[in-house]
């Protein structure tokens, strides 16, 4: 046992060593990096409030004439706001004008601003404002200040119905102008951008288990079921000795019967009921369950030494086959399964739905209990 942990500590140095350079060169900026290849740190984003829509352009703020769009965040974690800029005319090298951006929170605090030449601006051009990382942004309203100087000629797309909840647009202006400009304008063509933070990963995996956990694992059992009863027949018995291997052979040979036997019954005329899917799951699993003991008893009794034997064929029926890299493989699973759930999280559909078709599909096969023809 001592022999075989110094063995697995040696496996996992150069491991834990390869982390710990590539973390080094992360916080040193990642020095001779590409300039084609984004950071490795750079943060994943999803949209979070989004208004594609635009058909008029919105005043350019000038001076003190100045645009307000105030929306609320639907996520925590909010982190960049994008922008279609609109400007009249051309830019020339001349130009001297400003047009700047500024983003506060409800209580005026200001999070971020941003002041770009207007010469560098074209019609048309997508603009993102990145912003640091808020924590608690969602349901929290905010507002986008759009200002230019007196010679500014940049502005932004918008659109004239007013779509969002909790949106406004307003002109401002100072005191002592009386030339407020008039628009048609309610929403900006807008979109908000995200960042999933740690504790809201792990909440959103946590409440989407809960809501799917059951049905997730009913579909395994359903999976697994024909691989099971097909590697209990005497020439798979033990022709696969590594645990998982063998799950994994169950789990690739339950895909594929199942669509093979549905198929099978509906060209016979037969259908799936919900009654007898839940037969074929109980007694499947009931007789996997009686042939495992069977099986296990017929073995003890036919090798009764061997099996207090201090080296077993990795291939006996009593050998342990479960090992460190087990556990390991496993761990994995279970992130890959997260970061699924993860990439999800805001479709309509269930986990385990790809697309519109597949769901028109599973819904039809559901109800008919016959594959579609």
């Amino acid at each position: 046992m001592e022999i075989s942990s110094r063995r697995f500590a040696l496996k996992l140095l150069p491991i834990l060593l390869g982390i710990g350079l590539l973390l080094l060169w992360d916080g040193m900026g990642e020095p001779l990096r590409p300039s084609s290849l984004l950071p490795m740190t750079t943060p994943i984003l999803a949209e979070d409030v989004v208004q594609g829509r635009l058909n008029e352009v919105a005043p350019a703020p000038h001076g003190d004439v100045r645009l307000q769009y105030r929306f609320v965040a639907q996520h925590n974690g909010l982190r960049e706001v994008e922008l279609l800029l609109a400007r009249n005319g051309e830019p020339d090298a001349a130009e001297d004008g400003r047009f700047t951006l500024t983003l506060s929170d409800a209580q005026g605090n200001q999070i971020v601003t941003q002041s770009l030449p207007t010469r560098q601006l074209r019609h048309n051009q997508p603009f993102v404002l990145r912003i640091p990382l808020q924590p608690n942004s969602a349901g929290r309203p905010y507002y986008l200040e759009l200002s230019g100087s007196e010679d500014n000629r940049v502005t932004v797309w918008g659109y004239t119905v007013d779509l969002l909840e909790g949106t406004e647009l307003s002109v401002t202006a100072g005191s002592l102008n009386n030339d407020l400009p008039q628009t048609a304008v309610q929403e900006l063509r807008f979109t908000s951008r995200y960042q999933l933070t740690w504790g809201d990963a792990l909440g959103k995996i946590g409440q989407l288990l809960w809501q799917n956990g059951s049905l997730l694992l009913l579909a395994l059992l359903f999976l697994l079921l024909p691989g099971m009863l097909l590697l209990q027949l005497r020439s798979f018995r033990y022709i696969i000795s590594d645990p998982m291997a063998k799950w994994g052979v169950a789990l690739a040979l339950g895909t594929a019967v199942w669509p093979i036997g549905w198929y099978l019954l509906s060209l016979l005329g037969g259908r799936f009921s919900g009654g007898l899917l839940w037969a074929l799951l109980i007694s499947g699993w009931l007789l996997i369950l009686f042939l495992h003991r069977k099986n296990t008893k017929i073995q003890r009794k036919n090798y009764p030494s061997d099996r207090r034997s201090p080296t077993p064929s990795p291939l006996h029926p009593f050998t342990q086959n479960w090992h460190k890299e087990h556990t390991l493989l496993f761990l994995l699973l279970l992130t890959g399964l997260a970061v699924r759930l993860l990439a999800v999280r805001d479709i309509v559909f269930p986990p385990w739905v790809d697309s519109v078709r597949h769901g028109l599909i599973t819904a039809v096969m559901s109800q008919s209990g016959q594959t579609i023809t």
